[in-house]
C-alpha cells in the first residue's frame, strides 16, 4: 500500500528473512540507562496570582467558523517517497570505562538519485476522480473536519499547482505503464491532498485559537507540567548509553544529593539554577547525554538565562518594587501563537508582577540568519497593534494584564545586516523588539522598553 511508502521501501529482499535478519541486529543495538532527575517546583504560592493565556474552550472553530478549501501560498507539503535502503556495519571492540565493549553495530542510509516532483497534468485528468473523492470525504469524517467545505475542481486544482507540494521520489516511479501504475498514483494523489488538508485545517483552527485566546492563571495551565509523572511528582527524564558506566554513576549521585543537584554545573550534568524560574534546576544540552526530555537548553537560551539572572542579581534595588518569575515555554506543549505563516512557541515566558498589574513578555532566545528583515512576522507579532500580541491583548480587554514579546537575536546587528543595501538600523530593530543577546546592554533595553526603567 502506498501509505506505507514515505517508511520504508525494500527491493530484492523477501520481508521474513529482513525481519530475522533486522531482530539480531537489535539484540546489537545500543543500550540505554534511563534516568529520572527530579524537578523542584518553585513558587508555587504565586501560581494562582499569575496571569495564563489559553485558548478560550466556549469558542469551537468546527462550530463557528465554515472553512472553504484553498490555495494558500503560506502552505506547501512535501511527500517523501524515496526507497530506502539501511546499509548494517559492525565496529572493533575496545574499552569502556575499564571494561571489554563491543561497539554495536550501526546503520547507515543509503538513498537511490530522488528528484522533487510533482504529478504531471497528463496523468491527472486520467485518475479515478471518483475514487478520490470518496478517499477524502472519509477523510474529512474521520478527522472531524465538520466545517470544512470543498470540491473536485479545488481538489485537482490543488495536484495541479507545483508550489503547493512536492513529491520527493524516483522520476520512473511517477510513470504510468500499466493499470497498476495508475492506482498507484492515485494512491499518491489521495496522500498529497490529505497531507495539505490536514496542513491547511490545522492551521486554520489554531488561528481561530490564537485570535480567540483569553487569561487564566497558571495553575495546572503551563508546560511546568511536562515534566509531571504519577504520583505528582515532576522530573527530566535523561537517557545515556549503558557503556557510559563512570557517567551513570556520577549522575545518579547526584540525583540522591538533591542539594547538591540544585548547584550550577557544566560538567557531569550540565544545568543552571536560578531562583526566579518556576523550577530548578534547569538542564542544558550535553554531548555526553543521549536524550533528556523535555529537551535542555541550547547556547542562546542558557545565554539569556545567565545574563537575565546576573542582571537581576546586580540591579536589586531597581526592582525592588516588583516581581520577576520566568519560566521556560515547550512547543506544543506550552503556549503558543498561530501567525500567518507559521506557528511561533517562544522560548521563555516572563511576568512581572507590580501589585495587581501583570506584564507576561513572551522571549525567544534565537537567531535571524533567515529574516528579510523588519517584515519578518515574528517581529511583526512584537509590535502589531492589530493583528500580534497587542492586538491579543486589547482582545481580552483586561486593564492589569500587560503584554509583550521580544526576539533576542544570537546572530549580531552587523552579521544580521551583512549583503544587504539599504537596511533598517539597529535601533530600528530595537525599537521593534528585537535585541542583541552578544550586546552587552540588551537586559537594560529588555526593561526600558516595558518602561521599567528611567
Amino acid at each position: 500500500p502506498v501509505q506505507f511508502l514515505e517508511m520504508l521501501n525494500i527491493y530484492g529482499i523477501k520481508a521474513d528473512y529482513l525481519n530475522k535478519f533486522l531482530d539480531a541486529i537489535r539484540r546489537e543495538e545500543v543500550e540505554f540507562e534511563t534516568i529520572e532527575i527530579p524537578v523542584k517546583p518553585l513558587h508555587e504560592e504565586k501560581w494562582k496570582e499569575l496571569y495564563a493565556l489559553t485558548k478560550d474552550e466556549k469558542k469551537q472553530f468546527d462550530e463557528e467558523v465554515v472553512l472553504r478549501l484553498e490555495l494558500d501560498n503560506r502552505i506547501s507539503t512535501r511527500l517523501d517517497l524515496s526507497p530506502k535502503l539501511s546499509m548494517y556495519l559492525g565496529k572493533e571492540r575496545k574499552y569502556i570505562d575499564g571494561e571489554k565493549n563491543e561497539v554495536n553495530i550501526v546503520a547507515t542510509a543509503i538513498t537511490g538519485q530522488t528528484q522533487e516532483m510533482r504529478l504531471p497534468e497528463e496523468i491527472i485528468d486520467l485518475l479515478n476522480w471518483e475514487r478520490i473523492w470518496e478517499e477524502i470525504c472519509d477523510f474529512r469524517i474521520a478527522k472531524g473536519y465538520w466545517n470544512l467545505i470543498f470540491d473536485r475542481e479545488i481538489l485537482r486544482n490543488l495536484l495541479l499547482s507545483p508550489e503547493r507540494y512536492k513529491i520527493l521520489t524516483l522520476p520512473e516511479f511517477l510513470e504510468v505503464k500499466t493499470q497498476d501504475d495508475l492506482i498507484r498514483i492515485e494512491d499518491i494523489a489521495i496522500l498529497v491532498l490529505k497531507k495539505y488538508i490536514e496542513q491547511f485545517y490545522r492551521k486554520h483552527a489554531k488561528r481561530f485559537e490564537t485570535e480567540n485566546m483569553r487569561y487564566s492563571f497558571v495553575g495546572k495551565q503551563l508546560p511546568l507540567f511536562v515534566f509531571e509523572k504519577p504520583g505528582d511528582q515532576y522530573s527530566y527524564t535523561v537517557q545515556i548509553d549503558k557503556r557510559e558506566t563512570k557517567l551513570i554513576q556520577e549522575i545518579k549521585n547526584l540525583v540522591n544529593n538533591f542539594d547538591k543537584l540544585l548547584e550550577e554545573d557544566n560538567k557531569t550534568l550540565p544545568r543552571i539554577y536560578f531562583d526566579n524560574h518556576l523550577y530548578v534546576p534547569i538542564l542544558l544540552q550535553s554531548k555526553k547525554i543521549n536524550k533528556i526530555s523535555p529537551a535542555g537548553l541550547g547556547e542562546s537560551e542558557a545565554k539569556f538565562v545567565k545574563d537575565l539572572r546576573e542582571y537581576l542579581k546586580n540591579n536589586k534595588e531597581k526592582f525592588s518594587k516588583v516581581e520577576i518569575y520566568l519560566l521556560r515555554n515547550y512547543p506544543k506543549s506550552g503556549v503558543g501563537f498561530q501567525l500567518k505563516w507559521s506557528g511561533f512557541y517562544p522560548d521563555f515566558i516572563m511576568w512581572i508582577k507590580n501589585g495587581k498589574k501583570q506584564t507576561i513578555v513572551f522571549i525567544d532566545p534565537h537567531g535571524l540568519e533567515h529574516t528579510k528583515g523588519l517584515d519578518d512576522e515574528k517581529i511583526i507579532f512584537a509590535t502589531n497593534k492589530e493583528e500580534g500580541i497587542k492586538g491579543i491583548e486589547q482582545k481580552i480587554g483586561k486593564k492589569d494584564l500587560i503584554l509583550e514579546s521580544f526576539i533576542l537575536s544570537w546572530t549580531s546587528y552587523n552579521d544580521l545586516i551583512k549583503g544587504r543595501t539599504s537596511p533598517s538600523s539597529k535601533e530600528e530593530y530595537i525599537n521593534n523588539h528585537v535585541l542583541f543577546l552578544k550586546d552587552n546592554d540588551w537586559q537594560k533595553r529588555l526593561f526600558e522598553l516595558q518602561g521599567l526603567l528611567s
